[in-house]
């Protein structure tokens, strides 16, 4: 695409092409309809390291939007208003997927807000652990949920980040397969959208009640 062309360039230190992240998807399809050989050095969907399942029954709408959303690629807005459970929509998008998930959050009371909705909305079980670490005390999913932002740095399989964090540490971004962006009617701001931008994956769920933007 002619979008793509245009915000591609050789690096300047070495003999390669460079662009953002957010056109990986569109350079690879590009590749593969020239007959392109090429690899990827990366893991593309990083899977979680256990088996995850949904606690809470959701309601038939936050179904209906989970289905809506998959059926556009896993990526997509859901607009529910305040109070609607839209914090169960991003569980239950991280059950089906299975992926490493970043959840974007714009403030930081709701990085330990959002932490303990998905401990609660959300169940993991660990295979595959040697005897020895099994007599030890069990890990629960609140374990593999990590807060970045606040002082705190934590990256974890599932990690709750604040939006200021995700645009000064952009790189962060590559270690997951999930985006969630809560109140993404923040995303468009000049620096904010460095986040999307900064990104590779397309799987992407915005949560807003005001979409407006």
């Amino acid at each position: 695409p002619g979008e793509v062309r245009a915000n591609m360039g050789r690096d300047k230190r070495h003999h390669f092409l460079r662009t953002y992240p957010i056109y990986f998807s569109a350079v690879k399809s590009a590749l593969r309809k020239q007959q392109t050989p090429f690899s990827v050095a990366f893991d593309e969907r990083p899977a979680l390291p256990f088996e995850i399942a949904l606690n809470m029954e959701p309601r038939p709408y936050q179904e209906e939007a989970l289905t809506h959303w998959l059926a556009e690629g896993s990526k997509g807005v859901v607009v529910l208003p305040t109070g609607a459970g839209k914090t169960l929509v991003a569980a239950m998008a991280i059950a089906e997927t299975g992926l490493w998930t970043l959840v974007v959050v714009p403030t930081l009371d709701l990085l330990q807000q959002w932490r303990a909705a998905l401990a609660s909305a959300l169940s993991a079980t660990f295979a595959g652990r040697p005897q020895e670490v099994r007599a030890e005390v069990s890990p629960t999913i609140a374990d593999q949920i990590g807060v970045f932002g606040g002082g705190e740095k934590e990256l974890k399989p599932i990690t709750i980040i604040t939006y200021d964090s995700a645009a000064i540490y952009p790189r962060e971004l590559r270690h997951f397969g999930l985006l969630v962006f809560d109140e993404c009617h923040h995303l468009p701001a000049p620096t904010y959208r460095q986040i999307a931008i900064s990104a590779f994956t397309s799987l992407r769920l915005g949560l807003s009640a005001t979409p407006e933007r």
